[in-house]
């Protein structure tokens, strides 16, 4: 009698465990669904359908509410994101207004010497490889060096990106970004690893999206893909945006 007892116990225990596991999987569940929604919901209001692949960006979004839930944002709710998977001579910088839920800038990026030609292909996070770095970045203080009116990157992925400020990675305008170079020689000219901007719009971006924005540079690595703690959204975080208590 006893041990029937103590096996009813233990069913109960285990019915209200398994019950409360999946009420909680379950609230996780509609909260990623709402979370989807709202999304895709920003993705067509900012007419990206045509410009930029929706998986892409679904993870700059993912990325950039982990970061503002880590209080690293400023309050301009800008998104930058870098497709590092098109062909240099396409405009593939985007400067993204999530209040308006507008593109504000397209346009033309370089990648580095060393990345590649038309194309990116290798990505380092070592000094003097001028090569460009994939994952999020913080935008950081303005001032003018030896590329004129520039803009400073912290790197937030650690062994991706997180010695930009040593390899002196930074927004700045170039002339060899532009159509006409690519015209003339097959694809847009080269940097060092930095994000270099078409010169007439390389200042107005750097005021719009200076100190305290998010900026994803994007490129199809697995590696990457599977290890960035900020493409793993949480349900804390979730709740924040969809307005769940």
């Amino acid at each position: 009698m006893k041990a029937i007892f103590f096996i009813l116990i233990f069913l109960v225990h285990h019915i209200l465990l398994f019950g409360v596991v999946y009420a909680r999987d379950s609230g996780e569940q509609d909260n990623m669904e709402e979370y989807e929604k709202y999304i895709k919901k920003t993705y067509e209001e900012c007419l990206l359908d045509n410009t930029l692949d929706y998986n892409i960006f679904k993870l700059g979004m993912i990325g950039y509410h982990n970061i503002k839930y880590c209080g690293l944002l400023s309050d301009k709710k800008i998104l930058v994101i870098i497709d590092y998977t098109i062909s240099s001579n396409n405009k593939r910088f985007f400067v993204i207004d999530l209040v308006s839920n507008k593109v504000l800038y397209h346009t033309l990026v370089a990648h580095g010497k060393n990345t590649g030609n038309e194309y990116a292909r290798y990505f380092s996070n070592k000094p003097r490889t001028q090569k460009s770095s994939i994952g999020f970045y913080l935008t950081g203080e303005t001032y003018k060096g030896k590329h004129g009116y520039s803009l400073k990157l912290d790197g937030l992925d650690s062994l991706y990106n997180d010695n930009a400020r040593t390899r002196k990675v930074i927004i700045h305008g170039a002339h060899y970004v532009s159509d006409a170079w690519a015209k003339k020689y097959g694809r847009i000219g080269r940097s060092w690893g930095c994000p270099a901007l078409p010169e007439d719009v390389a200042k107005e971006i750097i005021d719009v999206i200076k100190e305290g924005c998010c900026l994803f540079a994007f490129y199809d690595d697995k590696e990457y893909l599977m290890s960035s703690k900020h493409l793993k959204i949480h349900d804390d975080v979730l709740k924040t945006i969809i307005g769940v208590d």
